[in-house]
């Protein structure tokens, strides 16, 4: 993973993206991501993704908070023999 963001508040909704690059030689199958809120809420992909050699995607999606505060989100992309994961403050 090369970051993981929060590019915006907006009173309790943060946006959020991941940018994933194939550093590899090899092609990357099945690849899947997630963002575990740390607000009891996990957003998971629903499509896996293939990467070529330096390719790179961006991933982007959302969050409404319940309530202000300072949460610790973790993004994770796997695709079950390779894992990366990263972790951002976000202030609500």
């Amino acid at each position: 993973m090369s970051s993981f963001t929060n590019i915006s508040i907006n009173q309790t909704k943060a946006v959020f993206e991941i940018v994933g690059r194939n550093v590899l030689n090899e092609n990357i199958n099945n690849i899947n991501w997630s963002i575990n809120t740390s607000n009891n809420y996990k957003i998971n992909s629903t499509l896996p993704i293939s990467l070529i050699p330096n390719q790179t995607i961006y991933i982007y999606s959302a969050y409404n908070y319940s309530s202000s505060g300072t949460y610790t989100a973790t993004a994770t992309i796997s695709n079950g023999s390779l894992q990366d994961s990263k972790a951002i403050s976000v202030t609500i």
